[in-house]
């Protein structure tokens, strides 16, 4: 979904919610932007990038994907904070007011998912967390390698 489509949509009806692919390198800053003009609660589709999407779009878009639990300025804050990389990625995006739902079934993975509530970034982590993102670029989760979805008139990452 893009800006225009939400306003569209919100001239019908308002949706409880948005679900909308939010992770550190795809922040969509106005899309959230409007969606809280809107008082529509988001919340993060792939808050952790996605890494076996990504990894089966690869081979067929010959695009490379970066493992966001990898970037170094995760790393280096998740050392910091005594954290693993997803805590971080997810406690940046909580702090940016949008609620994450992380997939996982690892139990262990679920409890440290979880425990992201006893710790804040500071102004300039959320700063150097935020300059990771690529816009358009970054998105994994576009859906265009469905024959046609390109062409499609309601296809909403066009460029």
């Amino acid at each position: 979904m893009n800006e225009k489509q939400l306003r569209r949509l919100c001239g019908v009806a308002r949706p409880a919610c948005l679900q909308i692919e939010v992770h550190a390198l795809c922040q969509q800053p106005r899309l959230l932007a409007a969606a809280r003009q809107l008082a529509i609660p988001v919340i993060a589709y792939s808050p952790l990038g996605s890494k076996m999407l990504a990894e089966v779009l690869a081979s067929k878009t010959g695009r490379e994907y970066p493992d966001l639990l990898q970037l170094p300025v995760v790393q280096r804050i998740a050392a910091k904070h005594s954290r693993t990389p997803a805590q971080i990625l997810l406690r940046h995006t909580l702090q940016r007011g949008v609620a994450v739902i992380p997939k996982s079934t690892d139990p262990n993975r679920i409890k440290q998912n979880i425990s992201v509530w006893d710790f804040e970034l500071s102004e300039s982590e959320m700063s150097e967390l935020g300059a990771l993102d690529r816009g358009e670029a970054g998105r994994i989760c576009d859906f265009s390698f469905f024959v046609g979805m390109n062409s499609h008139p309601e296809f909403p990452f066009k460029k």
